[in-house]
């Protein structure tokens, strides 16, 4: 295995519930310092997240809205529920998945 090995398989997001919270997923090409310009289309992708523990809403946004396709399998910790979604592409740039 290898940073920049091309992979199908969805990255997986594990929820760990209690309280609110927020993060960033921020992915460059692996090789350049490109990633110091900022984010670009189609060398960097940067996965806004924010849970919810009220609503038990996990919403995540791909910024910028071009980049390429990602999807996720989400879960809660000690859960074996998965929920995919897909963000960028031709699909949507904002998903809310709501995790019981």
């Amino acid at each position: 295995q290898y940073s920049d090995e091309p992979t199908d398989e969805p990255t997986t997001l594990i929820v760990y519930p209690g309280v609110n919270g927020s993060g960033n997923l921020y992915d460059d090409d692996g090789k350049s310092f490109d990633y110091r310009g900022g984010i670009t289309a189609n060398k960097t992708s940067n996965v806004m997240m924010q849970w919810r523990e009220a609503g038990r809403e996990l919403t995540l946004r791909l910024i910028p809205i071009t980049a390429p396709l990602r999807r996720f399998n989400v879960r809660l910790a000690g859960s074996t529920k998965v929920q995919t979604v897909t963000l960028g592409g031709n699909s949507d740039t904002t998903v809310v998945v709501r995790l019981p």
